[in-house]
């Protein structure tokens, strides 16, 4: 199973970053990231434009406390 998220913004944790990209993630893995991705034959694909894509370990939820020192 092949899914293509396209147009999003990814946010990256190291170094902090925000960029545009298309996600290709083949079974439980990411197998590609690109500018632009075509999609090919039996791939599932997402519109992700004007969506923020981050990855299960980036930690949305913060207070200053716990960074600033």
């Amino acid at each position: 199973m092949s899914l293509l998220l396209k147009g999003g913004l990814v946010a990256s944790g190291d170094p902090p970053r925000v960029f545009p990209s298309d996600i290709l993630i083949e079974g439980k893995f990411i197998h590609r990231m690109a500018g632009d991705i075509a999609p090919g034959p039996g791939m599932d694909i997402i519109d992700c434009a004007d969506t923020l894509v981050t990855p299960g370990f980036v930690n949305g939820h913060i207070h200053l406390n716990q960074v600033l020192n």
